[in-house]
């Protein structure tokens, strides 16, 4: 794109390498992309660029902790979504509310709007946890009942966030199978952060390999496991995970 002068590329691959480094466990390195791809949208007018750079920020500041800063992009995103209307808006809207909710204490109030289709995304497994979180286990196991079957037989842009938290759902409603499905799916992927495509961000793959080993009943491995989430959410400077998992690990015993 630099090559050519295509300056619209190059901001959407900006944006698409502040992701990849995001979700392969490299923060530091996705702020300055994001940055960079965020300030040219925004100089150029190009409502489509600023969200999908802003899919990222928002989810990234709010799990730094940042919470004032994510709703102000939030709220910019919204704005923009008036004017630019996409066949996924529905799901992508869904995914900056949760991106903000999961972490600063309002997810309660957005589970309402969490009863649709089973088809419809957030689905299964992702669906079961967000009711967990908002403390409504029997809305979780009826998500989780209600999912597309097998709900982790699929591969794309969702797979991980669905993967990750079957792990937590597993330790939670006591499915150990589900958790030797999940722990086997997420073991090579150690390291890297769990988004849901470019948004909704929930912290990295080993806390919730440590759920899913929980689940099966190998505390010492939930612990070794858990032990390299709480390394890397300190590196990652995102104390609302790091809060969120140690009431985990003070639930489970790991």
């Amino acid at each position: 794109a630099i090559r050519v002068g295509d300056v619209d590329s190059r901001i959407l691959a900006t944006s698409l390498c502040a992701n990849a480094q995001a979700q392969l466990g490299h923060p530091e390195r996705m702020w300055p992309l994001l940055d960079i791809a965020l300030d040219d949208a925004r100089r150029r007018r190009r409502p489509f660029l600023v969200m999908v750079v802003l899919s990222t920020a928002v989810t990234w500041r709010a799990i730094s902790g940042d919470f004032a800063r994510a709703r102000d992009l939030a709220d910019e995103y919204f704005q923009l979504e008036h004017r630019v209307r996409l066949a996924q808006s529905p799901v992508a809207a869904m995914g900056i509310r949760l991106g903000v909710a999961l972490w600063d204490g309002t997810l309660p109030a957005l589970t309402q709007y969490l009863g649709g289709p089973a088809d419809v995304l957030p689905v299964g497994c992702f669906r079961a946890a967000l009711h967990i979180r908002a403390g409504q286990p029997e809305q979780a196991r009826a998500a989780f009942a209600d999912a597309p079957d097998p709900p982790l037989n699929t591969q794309d842009w969702y797979s991980l966030a669905e993967w990750a938290t079957a792990g937590e759902i597993a330790a939670h409603l006591d499915l150990p199978e589900l958790g030797v499905h999940a722990y086997g799916l997420l073991a090579p992927l150690a390291g890297w952060s769990v988004n849901a495509g470019a948004g909704t961000a929930i912290g990295p793959v080993d806390a919730f390999l440590a759920l899913a080993a929980a689940a099966t009943g190998d505390l010492e491995l939930a612990a070794r496991h858990a032990d390299d989430a709480e390394r890397l959410m300190d590196t990652w400077r995102i104390p609302p995970v790091r809060r969120w998992f140690a009431g985990e690990r003070d639930r489970f015993g790991f």
